[in-house]
């Protein structure tokens, strides 16, 4: 059996990658392939399974809605033709199941695919979106199920998999009878046994993402760790350690698997290929990232985040307020203030364990990948239904 994997994102292929991973053990004669529609898909990679579609990245890395350069740098750069290209590549994929993961682009996108099996996860939207207000026009797929995303989930899909249990509620509630909550999947990653970093209290986690912005970010968050120098920083770097730019003020040490900058009595260490590692030895992070976001707040380390113009905007941080609340500070993108929220998150044990439970309570439980495969393997006749796997569909 063929199964695809269609996902419209950098968070969304790392969901993905881990579906696939858990679809390849549980289902090892099944042949596993992947389509990213935004990103490159390098998340799947390590899996060594097909990856198909142009893979290629627009300067707006998926953002072209956040504000109106980044839909003409997008344009500029071919979007269009790319999107052309896929429409014309799904048009003519046949695959036995299609697991989409993404909004409502990629069900539209996953109409056009020959399948009669279409499963989506929804790991975008919760309900804590709604609670929080209404969000701007341009935003209100990103936040919302619109009428046309559950449209298409009645039409298409025969099980919609959501990250928590209000937000199944929610979407029942709105006429989408077949959804169920099996977990938040991109918790998953962070299962791991942590490899100890021998750092000192107090950490943070520098999270300047994966797009092209990450360097105008980290040169920021470098500045804001001199204003606070009995902190340690450590850089969770998406890219090879070789593609570290450098920061004007900064020496650099390459050392084994890592890079130490250094200015004056500040020292950073840089790391690569150990996220989850960084995230559990952290007490506080500052970033500029979205996914990465929401699995520090999920092991309840407080986030501090800031704007950069015009990618990572104050609505992009808007949305992550309403969904992460008290876990979420957002601060002025100046070094002084951003060492200033971080020192008084510290100084403030009430405060921080205010942030730290909002961050877990929000993000739900870790566990869904494997939960959702085996439920879809269940529903295809391949398992047989457990009856904590019946408890939880209900």
């Amino acid at each position: 059996m063929v199964t695809t994997i269609l996902s419209n994102g950098y968070g969304e292929d790392a969901v993905g990658a881990l579906l696939a991973a858990e679809l390849l053990k549980a289902a090892p004669f099944w042949q596993v392939q992947a389509y990213p529609v935004v990103d490159a898909g390098r998340a799947y990679e390590p899996l060594k399974i097909p990856i198909l579609g142009p893979r290629r990245v627009m300067p707006g890395g998926g953002l072209l809605l956040h504000h109106p350069r980044l839909l003409v740098a997008d344009l500029c750069a071919g979007f269009l033709a790319m999107t052309w290209r896929q429409l014309r590549d799904l048009r003519r994929l046949k695959t036995d199941l299609l697991l989409v993961v993404g909004d409502v682009y990629a069900l539209l996108l996953a109409s056009q695919v020959r399948t009669q099996r279409r499963y989506q996860v929804q790991p975008l939207i919760s309900a804590y979106h709604a609670a929080e207000g209404r969000p701007p026009p341009h935003r209100l797929f990103m936040e919302e199920f619109t009428g046309l995303e559950r449209f298409l989930m009645r039409r298409l899909v025969r099980q919609v998999y959501v990250r928590d249990a209000p937000t199944a509620a929610l979407l029942r509630a709105k006429g989408v009878p077949h959804v169920t909550s099996l977990g938040n999947p991109m918790l998953d990653a962070l299962n791991v046994t942590p490899r100890p970093l021998g750092l000192t209290p107090p950490v943070v986690a520098l999270l300047p993402g994966s797009r092209g912005y990450a360097a105008e970010a980290l040169a920021l968050m470098l500045k804001a760790m001199t204003n606070w120098p009995e902190a340690q920083g450590v850089v969770a770097w998406a890219r090879a350690l070789d593609d570290l730019p450098l920061v004007a003020g900064w020496q650099r040490e390459s050392l084994p698997g890592s890079v130490r900058l250094s200015c004056g009595s500040t020292a950073v260490l840089v790391l690569s290929g150990r996220f989850a590692d960084i995230l559990h030895a952290c007490d506080l992070v500052i970033g500029t990232a979205g996914t990465a976001h929401e699995q520090a707040a999920a092991l309840g380390k407080p986030v501090v985040a800031f704007p950069v113009a015009p990618y990572y905007s104050r609505g992009f941080l808007r949305n992550q307020a309403r969904l992460l609340g008290a876990a979420l500070t957002v601060a002025p993108a100046e070094p002084v203030a951003l060492a200033a929220a971080l020192r008084a998150l510290w100084s403030d044990s009430e405060r921080y364990q205010r942030a730290a439970r909002a961050g877990r309570e929000r993000m739900g439980e870790a566990g869904g990948s494997a939960r959702i495969v085996a439920d879809i393997l269940q529903r295809e006749g391949l398992m047989p239904v457990a009856a904590e796997s019946r408890a939880r569909r209900r």
